[in-house]
């Protein structure tokens, strides 16, 4: 699997994941003209996307739908996420714990349940032949015993670290934390996977202002000895 990151941050969440010529995104929340710039900059016209997967209803994950779906990508996501972007054509729900295969790709997803302030927000096991990527946006926290799975790659989210939060006195970050991940819990769900086989960790959807990329990246990397990025807010992964 390769990934790649379009975008990370409260503005916008745009990732694509590819095995050979077969390209799935992972988020839209982005407008369609800006996500088919993006991918024509690193050379994949968004006629080669097979179908997008969507977590959750919010714009910055969700924006860029409803357009893909009119331009005939599918789109998978929750019954309460496809009703909120106005999805009937190409919309393909997603229900908890059932293996779905994407499109006539050889991806197959299945969706779980996560913890955030709407309904019918998912995080993915994505898999493709034998590999498997777990990905994980928008949540407080993981519910779910997740290690009996040997995952390849993980996607996760890595929003705050309570100390900068504080420090800001952000009203509105504060009321929202409780639905977004901080640094000690994405580190605690990482110990309790089975990362034997794990060639990667991807820290996502740092807020703009009460994260610490360098300790992040750094305390992910060292805990757990495989290569982490951080996703940028405008695409790339460092």
């Amino acid at each position: 699997m390769n990934i790649t990151c379009y975008a990370s941050s409260s503005a916008g969440n745009c990732y694509v994941v590819s095995c050979g010529t077969e390209h799935i995104m992972v988020e839209c929340g982005l407008p369609i003209k800006t996500i088919r710039t993006r991918l024509l900059s690193s050379g994949i016209p968004l006629s080669s996307i097979r179908a997008c997967l969507v977590t959750h209803l919010h714009g910055d994950h969700s924006l860029g739908a409803l357009a893909l779906s009119n331009s005939g990508i599918p789109v998978y996501a929750s019954f309460e996420t496809l009703t909120a972007c106005g999805i009937n054509d190409n919309a393909k729900t997603l229900t908890e714990w059932k293996q779905t295969r994407i499109s006539d790709t050889s991806f197959y997803v299945l969706p779980f349940e996560v913890e955030h302030d709407c309904a019918g927000a998912f995080g993915f096991i994505i898999t493709y032949a034998t590999e498997k990527l777990l990905f994980i946006n928008d949540t407080s926290g993981l519910k779910w015993d997740l290690s009996h799975w040997k995952f390849n790659h993980v996607m996760i989210e890595c929003n705050y670290v309570p100390e900068r939060l504080i420090a800001n006195n952000d009203v509105i970050a504060l009321r929202k934390a409780n639905s977004h991940m901080m640094l000690d819990v994405a580190k605690d769900i990482l110990a309790k996977l089975d990362l034997s086989r794990c060639e990667s960790i991807y820290l996502m959807h740092l807020s703009d202002t009460n994260s610490d990329e360098p300790r992040m990246k750094k305390e992910v990397s060292e805990k757990f000895g495989i290569p982490t990025y951080v996703c940028s807010k405008n695409g790339g992964a460092q």
